[in-house]
């Protein structure tokens, strides 16, 4: 039996949700940050590859954010002072 085989081999379905959301954001944030860095490389596309790049980066930083207020929609935030 390996050290690296966790007591319970059974994963709770919530941290996998939150590792795919996590390549996720890291496929979509390095590659726009990837086609930032190739927009002066492309002649005649350089805005067009570089909009894309900036576009991805955004949905990137957007997609946790977004996730995280559908997962707690319906919840009753208190409000400061009450």
């Amino acid at each position: 039996m390996s050290g690296l085989q966790p007591r319970d081999s059974r994963e709770r379905p919530q941290n996998r949700e939150m590792r795919i959301v996590f390549v996720l954001y890291l496929v979509l944030f390095l590659g726009g940050m990837g086609l930032m860095g190739y927009a002066a490389t492309v002649p005649g596309l350089e805005g067009l590859v570089f909009v894309a790049g900036i576009l991805l980066v955004s949905l990137a930083v957007a997609l946790p954010i977004a996730l995280s207020s559908f997962e707690h929609r319906g919840e009753h935030r208190g409000h400061v002072g009450n």
